[in-house]
C-alpha cells in the first residue's frame, strides 16, 4: 500500500504526528508492533500516574483524622494493578478512536526501513507486507538498556512494566526508578533503588525525597 505519510511508532510523538498529517490532508498510516499509545500510555507515564494516585489516596487515608474524617483501609495490590491497567487500556482505546476519527490506517507489526520510501512490516503471525510512503516519520521511542553482565531474562531481571503484570515483590531492586519507591512506601513494600555510575551500580540508600503532604504531589489525578 502507498501513503503520503507513514509514522513508525504510536506513542505521544507518533500518534500526534499522524493526526496532524491526516488533518493536513495527507493519506496517513501508523505502524505499531504492540498497543496504540506506546510505552508512555501503556506501561510508563499513564499507569505510573495511576499507581501514584493510589499511593496518594492511601496517604490521605492515613491522615484522614486531620481532615475530620474517621477512615481506614488496607492496600490490595492486585486491585491496585487492575485499576492501573484499566486506566492504561482506556487511554489506548482513546488513541484507537482518534485513529478512526482521522481516517488513519493502523498497521500492526514491526516496521523496518528497507529502501527509500519503503518499509517492511512483519506482523505477529510473521506475515510480511511492504508499505510505501512519500514521507516517513520515525517515532519509535526508547527502551531501557541492559546493564553489563545483568541481562534481562524476564524472571529475576525484568523491565519496569513487569511490575504492572506480576506485582511489586518484597525486596525488589530498581535501577533509577523512584516512582516505585514512592508507591512501595505507601503499600508497605520494602524495595531498593540503585543508580548507575559509570559501570557500577550504587545503592541510593532509599534517599528519595518523599513529600511531606499528599497535596504536594504533582500531575493529573487518574
Amino acid at each position: 500500500m502507498a501513503y503520503d505519510v507513514v509514522v513508525i511508532g504510536s506513542g505521544p510523538g507518533g500518534y500526534v504526528a499522524a493526526i496532524r498529517a491526516a488533518q493536513l490532508g495527507f493519506k496517513t498510516a501508523i505502524i505499531e508492533r504492540e498497543s496504540l499509545g506506546g510505552i508512555c500510555l501503556n506501561w510508563g507515564c499513564i499507569p505510573t500516574k495511576a499507581l501514584l494516585k493510589t499511593a496518594q489516596v492511601v496517604e490521605y487515608i492515613k491522615h484522614a483524622e486531620s481532615y475530620g474524617i474517621e477512615a481506614s483501609g488496607k492496600p490490595k495490590f492486585d486491585a491496585i494493578i487492575k485499576r492501573s491497567r484499566g486506566v492504561a487500556d482506556k487511554m489506548s482505546k482513546g488513541v484507537q478512536f482518534l485513529m478512526r476519527k482521522n481516517k488513519i490506517d493502523v498497521i500492526n507489526g514491526f516496521g523496518k526501513l528497507v529502501a527509500k520510501g519503503k518499509i517492511d512490516v512483519t506482523g505477529s503471525d510473521n506475515k510480511k507486507q511492504t508499505v510505501e510512503a512519500k514521507h516517513i516519520i520515525l517515532a519509535t521511542g526508547a527502551r531501557s538498556r541492559e546493564l553489563p553482565n545483568l541481562k534481562i531474562d524476564g524472571k529475576k531481571v525484568t523491565r519496569g512494566n513487569e511490575v504492572e503484570v506480576r506485582g511489586l515483590p518484597e525486596g525488589a531492586v530498581f535501577s533509577r526508578d523512584g516512582r516505585y519507591l514512592y508507591v512501595g512506601n505507601y503499600i508497605d513494600r520494602d524495595i531498593t533503588i540503585l543508580r548507575v555510575e559509570g559501570d557500577e551500580l550504587v545503592n541510593t540508600g532509599k534517599s528519595l525525597q518523599l513529600p511531606a503532604h499528599p497535596a504536594s504531589m504533582r500531575g493529573p489525578a487518574q
